[in-house]
């Protein structure tokens, strides 16, 4: 298994947001709609998580090890509240480290794509008019020692801003979030620093999701019983403050891996489920 207000459920705390890409009229604060598990890309006993959604809901890229190793898959559909096509496997973002790619994270323009790959993160890069990616290359200004995990990216809109999971010694999901800021989307990333507020001693703090505006941290933790589940936090200054718990009627217990799309309608995450884990996703009720 691998911010803007207190509470994403508060109807009077979020600004009104662009209009989706889609075309729809989705408002922040529209209720949530039942959670769902996608069975159409699921399959029995084995991991299927770390979802990233495009911003017109329609092309959904996520890691399976339904083939052994766990690899980055590529589903569409045609209707942005439709069931998904079969997933395919995405064979270009295969690393130098014949290890497992897992936590794909694409930019707004679905140009660029980052991802985790033997406990270090990777990214690579495509034209506009050219549907498959580069080789993927490290991004050696995050990497930790070789015993260390480095994983799970998430950025804001700009790519400017990048948190993480980081885990002392390796291990998997990440013990703590960590962040660093760049001065454009083409330079070196500045030396990262560990997000403070977010993280707790003992506990794993990890699978972050950032806004567009970076304003607000959805992630996963353990907190404060050693089970997973969603949490939340706003940006303070140059920090996250407290989180709380992320609190969406309908979602199963052991839930991790957020992401929210950037239009804030749609919600991805992950469910343990029986020798596995399997992808889930709720839908404001304005997507119906």
């Amino acid at each position: 298994m691998r911010w803007i207000a207190a509470s994403l459920c508060c109807a009077s705390c979020l600004s009104k947001p662009a209009l989706p890409s889609n075309g729809t009229s989705c408002q922040t604060w529209s209720p949530w709609g039942t959670p769902r598990a996608l069975d159409e890309l699921n399959t029995p006993s084995n991991n299927e998580d770390g979802a990233w959604l495009s911003g017109n809901h329609l092309t959904l890229y996520y890691s399976s090890d339904a083939t052994g190793e766990p690899l980055v898959y590529r589903a569409t559909r045609s209707t942005a509240t439709g069931t998904f096509d079969p997933g395919a496997i995405v064979d270009e973002l295969g690393t130098t480290n014949n290890s497992s790619e897992m936590s794909p994270f694409l930019s707004d323009d679905e140009r660029s794509i980052w991802l985790d790959s033997g406990g270090q993160i990777y990214t690579a890069t495509r034209t506009s008019n050219d549907p498959v990616f580069s080789t993927p290359t490290i991004v050696g200004e995050l990497s930790g020692t070789p015993s260390d995990f480095v994983g799970e990216p998430s950025l804001t809109s700009d790519l400017e801003t990048i948190v993480y999971g980081f885990s002392i010694g390796g291990g998997q999901p990440a013990t703590d979030l960590w962040i660093a800021t760049r001065g454009g989307a083409d330079l070196p990333f500045d030396p990262p620093a560990k997000l403070v507020a977010p993280s707790v001693d003992n506990q794993s703090d990890c699978c972050p999701s950032l806004s567009g505006s970076g304003d607000l941290l959805l992630f996963s933790s353990t907190r404060p019983n050693g089970v997973h589940r969603l949490w939340q936090s706003q940006r303070i200054g140059a920090d996250y403050g407290n989180p709380t718990p992320l609190d969406i009627p309908g979602i199963p217990t052991e839930s991790d891996e957020p992401f929210l799309t950037r239009d804030g309608a749609v919600l991805m995450f992950t469910v343990s489920a029986s020798g596995g884990s399997d992808l889930w996703m709720v839908e404001r009720t304005c997507m119906d």
